[in-house]
């Protein structure tokens, strides 16, 4: 089964795996987004370092915690960056319309 959005799944492993004091962590599969979002957290102080592991499939990365981690997610398309775009942008137009999906 394919994953529907693997840099949250990377993001949730992170947190989970700091939750509980684990001092690295494997993400799957890895891929260039996630890896300039790791770098980011490391320039930041979030984790200590990763490595990127070719596994012959998706790849992985060994990312290493520093415990500093509170709470951290991603961002998905859709509705929310239509409610951003909105709220800081011109409100001549109504707002976006929420509807439920099936």
């Amino acid at each position: 089964m394919a994953r529907q959005n693997p840099i949250a799944d990377a993001m949730s492993t992170i947190k989970n795996a700091g939750d509980a004091g684990r001092s690295e962590v494997i993400v799957e599969p890895a891929s260039k987004v996630l890896g300039a979002m790791l770098r980011v957290m490391q320039e930041n102080s979030f984790i200590g370092g990763f490595e990127f592991i070719d596994d012959g499939r998706g790849g992985q990365f060994r990312v290493q915690l520093t415990g500093t981690i509170n709470r951290c997610g991603a961002i998905s398309h859709g509705l929310q960056w239509e409610w951003l775009i909105w709220n800081t942008g011109n409100h001549s137009t109504s707002p976006p319309q929420r509807t439920s999906v099936s």
